[in-house]
């Protein structure tokens, strides 16, 4: 029958329609895959990734992502083919055009496009966080390798008045180990 015909593919322009206006005007990343191939960017790659969207188009999916992490990324895409969710959150860099790479928290969902299975892919820029994650850890690491390894005795309190902390020499010298002293009063 063709209203029926007309009908579905009217359904389908207008489910097409929606998608790509809601896409279109996300300030995520969103990226749809299909056969292992890029098939659609929105215009938000561009402003995290300094690429046009057209860019990306064909492309191998794992082709953008940064070479330590590509091998995990074929894996999750090939549990997908194989119909597993898995990991479906995950954190991975991508290839920014200045030749750096942004770290991109990628949230994926298994679905349907155009009548083939496809993967949906959304993601944000959290470089930033990244880097002040990474900005923390070596500043704890500095502070710690410093006040333990100090040449003098040296102990911290914390805010109930119990022991938190003591360096190296303050253990070598008293004949102790420094469980010893951790969470006794200061």
């Amino acid at each position: 029958d063709i209203t029926l015909r007309k009908e579905a593919e009217l359904a389908l322009s207008e489910s097409e329609r929606k998608f790509r206006s809601l896409t279109e005007t996300l300030a995520a990343f969103v990226v749809l895959i299909q056969d292992n191939k890029i098939a659609y960017v929105n215009p938000a790659a561009q402003t995290i990734l300094g690429y046009p969207p057209d860019h990306f188009l064909n492309m191998a999916f794992d082709e953008p992502f940064h070479p330590l992490d590509r091998e995990v990324i074929r894996k999750r895409q090939s549990e997908r083919n194989e119909g597993f969710e898995g990991l479906n959150r995950y954190d991975a860099r991508l290839k920014h055009a200045d030749g750096g790479y942004r770290w991109i928290d990628f949230s994926t969902y298994l679905t349907e496009f155009d009548g083939k299975p496809s993967v949906l892919v959304t993601g944000f820029d959290v470089t930033e966080r990244k880097e002040a994650e990474e900005a923390l850890c070596l500043s704890e690491q500095r502070w710690r390798e410093m006040y333990t390894q100090t040449p003098v005795m040296v102990m911290g309190v914390n805010e109930d008045g119990r022991i938190s902390e003591v360096s190296d020499h303050w253990c070598r010298t008293l004949g102790y180990e420094r469980d010893d002293f951790l969470g006794k009063n200061g």
